[in-house]
């Protein structure tokens, strides 16, 4: 490494040498190319190459990562999105998990949620009550014992952990069977409590916030 290079990634490894998030357009432009390529097996590498370079960028904020405020929305809101959307396609049977492909969309989030914390980046979540289904759809489609996808699991854990605390009936959602959608809440919550990883994090935090609403 040239000494340019080296003073580049010096100040990069020293969180207390920053006083703005400097890194913002050059972190744009890597999330707007990773969300054109990421679900593109033939363009795998490229995407987790823009992946490792955006989650250099946010490690080295991790000790000021307020400084990441002011950006969060627009960091956030595309990458939720597109989670939503691969949600949808997936509960419509329009999308399927390939185990042999890196799931680089929740890995970023994740990434994002680590650095900023989950207390401030889960409010920039989805929350329509329309997203109750959707989450909980999505979340039965994931293996629990599939050892890849705990990021998915998360993130859709907190996504119901924020819906569960809007102010709406949750029996518009039972039809014919009354208490069923609190059931099923509750029975997404239990089922990842015994998880090893940030899976039991996000189901205490949904069961907390849904249990709040009796």
């Amino acid at each position: 490494m040239d000494p340019p290079q080296q003073a580049v990634y010096d100040r990069e490894q020293d969180p207390v040498a920053f006083s703005y998030f400097t890194h913002f357009e050059e972190y744009q432009k890597l999330s707007t190319r990773f969300l054109e390529i990421v679900e593109d097996q033939e363009q795998n590498e490229e995407a987790y190459n823009a992946y490792r370079r955006m989650a250099m960028i946010l490690d080295s904020y991790q000790e000021q990562s307020y400084l990441l405020d002011p950006f969060l929305e627009k960091m956030m809101n595309p990458l939720l999105q597109k989670f939503k959307d691969r949600a949808r396609r997936m509960v419509e049977g329009k999308a399927s998990y390939d185990r042999k492909m890196w799931q680089g969309l929740p890995s970023l989030i994740h990434h994002l949620i680590k650095t900023r914390g989950a207390k401030t980046a889960v409010r920039f979540f989805p929350h329509t009550t329309e997203d109750l289904e959707v989450a909980l759809a999505y979340l039965s489609t994931q293996d629990a014992t599939e050892p890849m996808n705990w990021e998915t699991r998360y993130i859709v854990l907190l996504w119901l952990s924020l819906v569960a605390m809007l102010p709406f009936d949750l029996a518009q959602f039972d039809g014919e069977n009354p208490g069923s959608t609190f059931e099923r809440l509750e029975i997404a919550g239990k089922n990842n409590l015994d998880k090893a990883g940030l899976e039991r994090e996000g189901a205490a935090l949904l069961l907390t916030r849904l249990y709040a609403r009796l």
